[in-house]
């Protein structure tokens, strides 16, 4: 996905998760789940957190791949681990960016190794999308309407 309807579809699953858990939605927690649905793509140079990240990402991308780590429910739980340590809106949107990211490239036609670094094996799921394509901005479009 692109970055906007990572942050598009993040929101959507955000705001429909505060109204089921009645979690009050927060600046805090919408900032966190900007972020939070932007840096998996650390590991990606011409992504749009790199722009920002300082150089980062081509470290990251060097030492473990586009899509790779990044992309795990490992590195879910790391980041999620701030949550535990430092409990706020902006920790719960982070987290909750990060995964909403993940579940989005999950159905991406490349895939994302879910259970890296432990089995990187890439699920292929009945529905994907290609990045970029039509199919996306008819998501992006779905996303932004709910």
């Amino acid at each position: 996905m692109r970055y906007k309807t990572h942050i598009v579809s993040s929101l959507t699953a955000g705001a429909g998760l505060s109204i089921m858990l009645n979690y009050p939605f927060h600046i805090g927690y919408v900032i966190g789940i900007c972020f939070g649905s932007l840096l998996p793509d650390i590991d990606e140079p011409r992504s749009f957190i790199d722009r920002r990240s300082f150089g980062l990402s081509k470290y990251v991308k060097q030492r473990y791949g586009h899509r790779g780590v990044t992309h795990s429910l490992f590195a879910w739980m790391l980041v999620s681990f701030v949550f535990l340590i430092y409990p706020s809106f902006l920790t719960v949107g982070i987290s909750l960016g990060y995964l909403f990211h993940l579940i989005g490239d999950l159905f991406s036609v490349r895939s994302i190794p879910i259970l890296a670094p432990f089995k990187p094996v890439r699920p292929n799921l009945p529905f994907t999308y290609k990045t970029g394509s039509f199919t996306e901005d008819i998501l992006l479009y779905i996303f932004t309407f709910l």
